[in-house]
């Protein structure tokens, strides 16, 4: 039985989320679309294109591999 409550009823929008996010905490949610976006550019391209792609994913290992912190 769901609760009608004054917090339920309110609209929150990403950017009232994002505000109230620590600086670390945002840092690592660009980083994850960073990857995201880079492993879907990656996926768009044609598979012949299989050794650019190998080298394209090696250099953004070192990317993937750092510490944000």
């Amino acid at each position: 039985m769901a609760m009608d409550s004054p917090v339920s009823n309110q609209v929150i929008s990403p950017t009232q989320v994002w505000a109230h996010l620590s600086t670390d905490l945002q840092l690592h949610v660009v980083h994850l679309f960073a990857q995201l976006a880079a492993h879907f550019v990656l996926a768009q391209t044609e598979p012949a294109q299989q050794v650019a792609r190998k080298e394209t994913t090696d250099g953004l290992s070192s990317i993937t591999e750092q510490d944000p912190t």
